[in-house]
């Protein structure tokens, strides 16, 4: 009991660090990652990002930060105000809400067919811990047959719920912890899973995952140039979200937005009036004839 409370007390700190951008997913380990997928070519494929951050991670999976990939649109949300000014100006995430993911946001459901995720670590004032309702949570959004990768500690993805929660809603393909320098600053693993049709627990897959990550000399690492067969991922369409937003209209944040936004110039030239001299404008203006009697 004295291990879980240290951790939960160091977790709620380290939550309220990330929301000032200290911990992000390590690039390396993102590479390896993106070495296990398949994405289709030349095919729209829709990606959600619950806790996107700087974005870089996301990026490295899907290989857009090699330029690759031009068909895989990125949607991301992030808490932290200076962060997502940051990202939302990276051409390569495709729209990026400054929200609360839990309790702030309305998305389309079973609309996304890719899922990168390294929720943040801590507990709620109810009690459930952060990564369990950002498991929760984004279900609904994704598509059946959606790839799903997720990032978390090790004493978070034994814990019963959990794996009840990422067995009743995923098809486990794969387990790994990261490799030793980077496994020993916080202790991460790797789930990768396919979406089901319907939510059913699989208490036979809880097991043989907690078997596995209660002892972490069981759990193999992450191998930094995987040779296996890859997970192909499903193709998903932007014309099938017609909700991507927060639940409140921040005015602000749209005005930027539109500040920002290449359509800006667009707009301007549709509206533009071209100069008119005096003459044209007593022509058409009435009151510009009227004698001042003053």
């Amino acid at each position: 009991m004295d291990r879980i409370k240290k951790q939960s007390e160091f977790s709620r700190k380290k939550f309220n660090d990330a929301k000032m951008g200290a911990y992000y997913t390590d690039v390396g380990h993102c590479r390896s990652i993106s070495r296990f997928l398949q994405f289709p070519e030349d095919e729209e494929v829709c990606c959600l990002e619950p806790s996107i951050g700087d974005g870089r991670a996301v990026l490295v999976v899907t290989g857009k930060d090699l330029g690759k990939r031009p068909d895989v649109k990125i949607f991301g949300v992030e808490i932290n105000e200076e962060t997502h000014r940051t990202v939302s100006r990276d051409e390569d995430i495709h729209v990026c809400l400054k929200a609360d993911f839990l309790n702030d946001v309305i998305i389309s459901h079973s609309a996304f067919s890719f899922m990168f995720m390294n929720p943040p670590y801590g507990v709620q004032e109810d009690g459930e811990r952060y990564e369990l309702a950002f498991l929760k949570k984004a279900q609904p959004y994704l598509s059946k047959g959606a790839v799903a990768v997720v990032v978390v500690a090790r004493y978070m993805a034994e814990q019963r719920e959990f794996l009840a929660e990422w067995c009743g809603g995923f098809e486990p393909d794969h387990l790994y912890r990261f490799r030793e320098k980077e496994y020993e600053k916080y202790q991460q693993v790797v789930l990768i899973g396919r979406k089901k049709g319907k939510y059913e627990r699989n208490e036979e897959e809880e097991q043989r995952l907690y078997d596995m990550v209660s002892d972490q000399e069981k759990i193999p690492a992450l191998p930094e140039e995987y040779k296996g067969e890859c997970i192909v991922v499903p193709k998903s369409h932007e014309a099938r979200i017609s909700e991507f937003m927060t639940r409140v209209f921040h005015a602000g944040d749209a005005a930027e937005c539109l500040r920002t936004s290449p359509l800006q110039e667009m707009v301007k030239e549709k509206i533009r009036v071209s100069p008119n001299n005096v003459v044209n404008l007593s022509r058409t203006c009435p009151f510009l004839h009227r004698k001042n009697n003053f």
